[in-house]
């Protein structure tokens, strides 16, 4: 399974964190990607040579480089991912000749970087509202529990609650809601369907 746990836009593209216990096929994106371990088993990182994530090395994906995503048989593996625009790597190059690719793939986890990442891991997982909702069902059945967190498992949904709440009052478009939480609009309204059991227009 893949699952996004939580994802968050910037300038320079978009952060998301992952959890993930099958390995991706071989695939390609115009997005570069710099991919971290969190926590759980090692993972690797075919694209030409093979890198490993682990907590002391990262990989460094350039846009358009076909790569995969391989896990250790039965180990989950949760990483941190940062996309990065094409327009970053233009905007911070000093020559045209690369402009679009990293010097090179495989990156030491530096004590810098691990506090980089676990701020940044901090800051998308939403700690204290995780840690009280997680004490909220502590005495729950599992069953209820299991219908409650597939309900809001997607990050999509969960930010759309958010900004719709945000906007009570106001008038707004549900195609600038379906592109804020990267969806297009047919998809968006199947989604939220899906787990809320009714269509954004109803809320």
């Amino acid at each position: 399974m893949s699952q996004a746990i939580a994802v968050c836009h910037g300038e320079f593209g978009r952060a998301a964190r992952y959890r993930l216990d099958k390995t991706i096929i071989t695939h390609a994106h115009r997005k570069g990607h710099l991919i971290f371990h969190v926590d759980g088993g090692n993972a690797r990182v075919p694209n030409g040579d093979v890198c490993l994530v682990t907590a002391s090395k990262a990989v460094a994906v350039s846009p358009w480089e076909p790569h995969g995503f391989c896990v250790e048989d039965g180990r989950e593996n949760i990483c941190l991912v940062l996309y990065i625009k094409p327009m970053w790597f233009l905007e911070n190059s000093s020559s045209g000749e690369f402009a679009l690719k990293f010097g090179r793939p495989d990156l030491t986890v530096t004590p810098e970087i691990t506090g980089f990442v676990n701020r940044l891991t901090a800051l998308l997982f939403d700690s204290e509202e995780q840690t009280c909702f997680d004490q909220s069902w502590s005495n729950a059945s599992g069953d209820r529990r299991a219908k409650s967190y597939n309900r809001f498992s997607d990050f999509r949904v969960r930010r759309a609650l958010r900004l719709i709440q945000d906007k009570i009052g106001e008038d707004f478009e549900m195609e600038n809601l379906a592109g804020s939480v990267g969806l297009s609009h047919p998809h968006f309204f199947k989604l939220f369907k899906q787990y809320m059991g009714v269509t954004p227009t109803c809320t």
